[in-house]
């Protein structure tokens, strides 16, 4: 799956440069779907399933995302992150760009590639964790920025 997200990256992106990868693995409930923040009761377990995300910073303040398992494209910049109504799995990424901003952290454009282990038709059995792709990624390739 690695080499597979890789690959895709660098076609996608037009480049040589192997990117920084962030793995989440994937999760079933068992119990209390959407429970946890209601003082509800719940029983998350892990499964040989995860979300894979290819990341690598750029020379402007663009964020270029793919989705590669909807095959779709997002572009936006740094500065002008504001929820989507079209091409909602972005806001996954973006909502964690945009609270490492609120931080005070100095996040720098980027390119990256969102990839899931798990069919299509499965997603609302298996949660493949976009966001713990997502804040790995960009906080392990801006480390020099949060010294």
């Amino acid at each position: 799956m690695k080499e597979s997200i890789i690959k895709i990256f660098q076609q996608k992106f037009n480049t040589t440069n192997v990117p920084l990868i962030a793995k989440a693995p994937g999760r079933v409930n068992i119990i209390g779907e959407h429970t946890d923040y209601n003082e509800g009761f719940v029983l998350p377990a892990a499964i040989d399933k995860a979300a894979y995300f290819a990341i690598e910073l750029t020379n402007d303040d663009a964020i270029n995302l793919y989705a590669a398992d909807l095959d779709s494209f997002f572009t936006t910049t740094i500065n002008a992150i504001a929820p989507l109504q079209n091409n909602k799995w972005a806001n996954y990424i973006l909502g964690v760009v945009h609270q490492f901003k609120k931080l005070g952290i100095n996040v720098k454009g980027f390119n990256a590639v969102l990839k899931k282990q798990c069919a299509n038709r499965s997603r609302a059995i298996i949660i493949c964790s976009s966001r713990m792709c997502c804040g790995s990624g960009v906080k392990r390739i801006t480390a020099n920025w949060f010294r």
